[in-house]
């Protein structure tokens, strides 16, 4: 009897140890479970948390681009500013190469009359000379030729050989001899506006900003007439910090210029980065009234209305802009981004896909449009777009993008 209440003791310790462990068990699988479903919850979390983070970057970097010049209105900015410089040079080496030619012209028929004169030759070759010199001075006034009336062909030649091996000394960084063969093509030629060009570019290379500025002034002091120093010196101006010198200089260089249309382009970037947004409208303004056929400046001018807020004006000079230039891809993508600003969705889709028609590997345009259809809610369209770019560059950043932008819609979708 005794062993049977023993025997039973232990079979009950044992029923309830084992109960004891199977609730034990069950309990930990609950708290691991738990434990899942809150990690789960804290990743998905974490997952919308970025996603919302993205969609507000890229929200407030769609607001920040129409306060601000995008990256496209820089570039083009750089390169109508590039091309009014080269231009100015361009110009000044082909009347320099033109002069050249008409001198060795006068030369020789100063040459050929003192052989056929005998001892008069002397006199009329002096007679010719002079001749050449006021024909110079005639056509181009007191600015680059005035200093010339004593250099000769032989010297303006030797100016350009000069800096030729100047400009290979630069190449093969010689720079100390690059230097003194362009203050030696100077001194020959001190209206040679390509080696002023070069020393001080040169100097800028190497940092050394206060002889860059000496060459601007020495420019101005040796073609008093000529804008070009003036506008250089304002950007060195500007880098340097100095606004009040910059502006002065700035000033200087258009009233120098004129009416000449390179200047506008140039004065309205050094003015939009003063921050002098009025002088700057102004200028764009009277660009396009004086060359009312250039895409380039009703597109500039657009941007500036659109950095400011004047969102008609700005799709007017657009569609200006597009009608001279049917293949002007930027304008279409701002005009596209106006409207999309406006919430005017179909309008904007329209001038995307005008621009993916141009451009059709461009995956950015294609990412720009389905941005609008998801703005719009037309999110089937929206999907299609973003795999569309997938399908195109399927290892690219643009595809990883928009494979995350599919991967929110779904997830949005399959919550409502």
């Amino acid at each position: 009897m005794r062993k049977a209440v023993v025997l039973g003791g232990a079979v009950l310790v044992l029923v309830l140890s084992v109960a004891a462990i199977f609730v034990m068990f069950r309990m930990q699988a609950t708290l691991h479970n738990a434990h899942l479903a809150y990690l789960e919850k804290v990743k998905q979390e974490e997952v919308a948390r970025k996603e919302a983070l993205e969609e507000a970057k890229r929200q407030n970097a769609a607001a920040m681009q129409d306060s601000s010049p995008s990256q496209e209105e820089n570039e083009l900015m750089s390169r109508l500013v590039d091309d009014a410089i080269r231009a100015l040079m361009q110009e000044s080496s082909e009347r320099s190469e033109g002069e050249e030619g008409k001198d060795a012209a006068i030369a020789q028929d100063a040459s050929g009359a003192a052989k056929e004169s005998g001892s008069e030759g002397e006199q009329l070759d002096r007679k010719a000379l002079k001749k050449l010199m006021r024909k110079k001075n005639r056509k181009y006034g007191d600015d680059d030729r005035a200093m010339r009336g004593d250099i000769s062909i032989e010297d303006m030649k030797l100016s350009k050989q000069l800096m030729r091996d100047a400009r290979q000394s630069i190449t093969d960084g010689e720079y100390d001899a690059a230097t003194q063969m362009l203050k030696e093509s100077l001194d020959s030629d001190p209206s040679n506006k390509q080696a002023y060009q070069m020393l001080a570019q040169m100097y800028k290379q190497l940092g050394q900003t206060g002889d860059e500025m000496q060459v601007y002034r020495d420019w101005m002091a040796n073609m008093p007439k000529d804008a070009l120093p003036h506008y250089l010196l304002s950007q060195t101006y500007l880098t340097m910090g100095d606004t009040a010198s910059a502006l002065q200089e700035l000033t200087q260089f258009q009233s120098l210029s004129g009416d000449r249309i390179s200047s506008y382009p140039m004065a309205a970037g050094m003015y939009r980065q003063l921050g002098m947004t009025t002088e700057e409208g102004s200028l764009l303004e009277a660009w396009t009234r004086t060359a009312p056929d250039s895409s380039d400046a009703h597109q500039m001018l657009a941007d500036y209305y659109r950095r400011n807020g004047n969102y008609t004006a700005a799709l007017t000079e657009y569609q200006q802009a597009t009608t001279l230039a049917p293949g002007n891809v930027s304008a279409y993508t701002s005009m596209g981004s106006v409207y999309q600003r406006m919430g005017q969705y179909a309008e904007a889709e329209q001038q995307y896909q005008a621009a993916i028609d141009l451009r059709q590997n461009n995956m950015g345009l294609r990412d720009q449009l389905g941005d609008c259809y998801r703005a719009a809610g037309d999110y089937q369209n929206a999907i299609a777009t973003y795999q569309s770019i997938i399908n195109l560059a399927p290892n690219s950043p643009a595809a990883q993008q928009a494979a995350r932008q599919i991967n929110q819609i779904e997830r949005m979708l399959s919550k409502q």
